[in-house]
């Protein structure tokens, strides 16, 4: 168990992360990308657009089923939620946070600000992810068991 464990929650996490993109792409180590510059906010809504769907089909899932969505307390789950993108993956909200940051760095042309995607999957799943898993684990048994071996973490 590390003290970071469920404690940053993750829209935290993902501001930072994108504090970090832009001051990257705004810097001196910035590395331009300018293929379909003159397309990049129409492709960063797209994908941002797709994020939003997942995260809104995720809640409505857990909502569905009467659980929590809080991130910080997964021990107050009160339903093993396993249909609809659940079906596809185990963290579709994250997902939908990662593809968000990855609409944000497009939007910035910058392969630098890339890092600031991967650094929020790194962080989530370690601090967040897999201190959730332990905690479903418990709680939930055998059916989480068999979910784990059916269904990715990301995707």
């Amino acid at each position: 168990m590390h003290v970071l464990d469920n404690k940053v929650p993750p829209p935290v996490v993902a501001v930072f992360c994108a504090s970090a993109m832009y001051w990257l792409a705004h810097s001196k180590f910035a590395i331009p990308i300018n293929i379909l510059a003159h397309m990049k906010l129409e492709i960063a809504l797209t994908i941002l657009l797709v994020a939003v769907l997942i995260a809104f089909c995720a809640v409505w899932s857990f909502k569905q089923a009467q659980t929590t969505i809080s991130p910080t307390k997964p021990q107050n789950s009160a339903a093993l939620v396993t249909t609809g993108l659940f079906k596809h993956s185990r963290n579709p909200m994250y997902v939908a946070v990662a593809l968000s940051l990855f609409a944000f760095a497009v939007y910035l042309a910058d392969a630098l600000s890339l890092a600031g995607v991967g650094a929020f999957v790194l962080f989530i799943t370690q601090f967040q992810i897999k201190p959730e898993e332990r905690i479903l684990k418990e709680k939930f048994g055998a059916p989480y068991d068999v979910y784990l071996t059916k269904v990715r973490r990301w995707i």
